[in-house]
């Protein structure tokens, strides 16, 4: 059985595509692109204004590439302009979620962010997966439902989990919060 080809260094992969690798660049999508639509699922963006922030911030990647300080943590710099974005497409006249002020007000990385330095650290994710199965089930079964894709309305949501429609959002807040902190003491 042959070893599995060990995942480029997000530094290494910013370094390639600042000089025009496709390759570098169609990885950093691949890569990142998840944590992103997550981030915009946390900020309740629906699914084509979550399209538009991603792009803006892989655009905004794409100008600013030479100024990304440090190219380990490019998960986190991605994960903030992202935020930055969704801010901005909710501004322009979207529907965001009502919670999304909570959500963003808190500076703590989310769970979103963690694993995404664990990767580009290289550090093992198993502590998300022990903090996930801390959770009770219902629980578990609610952020799967959040963050499943495609995604899904609050209200199938609500249904599939009998929780709810008004409960989601401060429940995600509180179970966010929760692995967040989980996760920071486990660093």
């Amino acid at each position: 059985m042959t070893p599995s080809p060990v995942p480029t260094a997000p530094a290494d992969l910013l370094t390639r595509a600042r000089t025009g690798d496709a390759e570098a660049w169609a990885e950093l999508v691949d890569r990142y692109t998840p944590l992103l639509l997550s981030r915009a699922a946390r900020c309740g963006l629906q699914r084509a204004d979550a399209d538009d922030a991603a792009q803006a911030t892989w655009l905004a990647l794409l100008t600013h590439a030479g100024t990304v300080r440090d190219g380990a943590r490019l998960g986190g710099w991605l994960a903030t302009t992202m935020t930055r974005e969704c801010l901005r497409v909710a501004r322009r006249g979207a529907d965001p979620d009502p919670d999304l002020g909570t959500a963003l007000a808190d500076p703590a990385p989310g769970p979103d962010e963690v694993v995404a330095d664990a990767v580009d650290t290289g550090r093992d994710t198993a502590a998300l997966r022990v903090a996930l199965a801390g959770l009770p089930e219902p629980r578990r079964r609610l952020l799967g439902e959040l963050f499943a894709e495609p995604r899904r309305p609050y209200a199938d949501i609500g249904r599939r989990c009998a929780v709810p429609v008004g409960s989601i959002g401060p429940v995600r807040a509180r179970l966010l919060h929760r692995l967040r902190g989980e996760l920071t003491a486990q660093r």
